[in-house]
């Protein structure tokens, strides 16, 4: 089971990724720049093992803050409707 991480680059941008070893993850990072520049944080699931992060919309553009926006995705993203 691989474990999820945020990265949070010099400038300002955020990287999550899931990784299964301290060695994946650094791979992974390695090839957007080099993961000694970055702030690594685990992201560690509720006692329910869920997780919510928030994300701000502004001009149909996925922010996380005011000045980022969501450039892309390593794997794929799935518009659902919830009932």
């Amino acid at each position: 089971m691989n474990d999820l991480y945020l990265a949070k680059w010099p400038d300002g941008s955020v990287t999550l990724v899931s990784a299964s070893s301290s060695y994946d993850l650094f791979q992974k990072l390695d090839s957007e720049d080099d993961p000694e520049y970055c702030i690594i944080h685990k992201i560690i699931p509720d006692e329910n093992d869920d997780v919510m992060i928030n994300f701000t919309v502004k001009n149909n553009n996925i922010k996380s803050d005011g000045n980022s926006e969501w450039r892309d995705c390593g794997g794929k993203l799935k518009k659902i409707k919830l009932k």
